[in-house]
């Protein structure tokens, strides 16, 4: 029997595959005969930059791997120890690959924004590093009564399926790289607290179906 401990490696070891697969999947022939609706999982249109199988799936198995890794402490030692290493491993993955964005690719006919694997680890390294920060936000004496973060991890799905349309439908069409830089980022504060507003509300509807109704 594999012990516990051995678990993250499968994902952990899937993560680079996405990666570096992505600029060779994208470019292959076979891509073409597909379907549109199902080539485009693997390759948008052009013009446009999906959330494509290739590499974002990779984003999937560097969150199991993570998940399992902080699964497995069993006390706070042993938490904060690992939260630690994940934050120094993460601010390290970091640099290595902001520094890697400036030298050729190791792909051929990569894009930076779409699958370069350096912006892939970029986005994987911030992340990761944010574990440490989150830990943090959570030790604070009132972390046990109210936490936006709490909120926004309950309700995550609820909040990725509204916010596609309210980030990248026609709802928001007329400001799409229409906005400097400041208004950029008062709307991107507004839109944070629009969609904690409608996760708040998602969790009173839940919790009024849950209680019993009066005989």
């Amino acid at each position: 029997m594999v012990p516990l401990r051995d678990e993250p490696r499968k994902p952990v070891l899937r993560i680079p595959r996405f990666s570096l697969l992505a600029p060779i999947v994208r470019g292959a022939a076979w891509v073409g005969v597909l379907p549109e609706p199902i080539g485009w999982y693997i390759r948008p249109p052009a013009g446009r930059s999906w959330f494509t199988l290739f590499p974002w799936a990779g984003l999937l198995f560097a969150g199991a791997a993570a998940g399992v890794l902080i699964d497995q402490a069993r006390d706070r030692a042993s938490e904060r120890r690992l939260v630690a290493r994940l934050t120094g491993g993460g601010l390290a993955l970091f640099c290595v690959a902001y520094a890697g964005s400036y030298l050729p690719s190791i792909c051929a006919h990569s894009a930076f924004w779409t699958t370069s694997p350096s912006y892939f680890f970029i986005r994987v390294g911030l992340m990761t590093a944010f574990i440490g920060v989150a830990y943090l936000w959570m030790q604070r004496p009132s972390a046990d009564r109210w936490s936006p973060m709490m909120v926004f991890g309950r309700h995550s799905l609820f909040v990725y399926f509204i916010h596609v349309e309210m980030a990248y439908g026609v709802v928001t069409y007329p400001l799409h790289k229409r906005l400097p830089l400041p208004w950029a980022f008062t709307a991107f504060a507004i839109f944070t607290g629009m969609m904690l507003g409608a996760a708040v509300l998602k969790g009173r509807f839940d919790a009024s179906r849950r209680r019993p109704s009066p005989s």
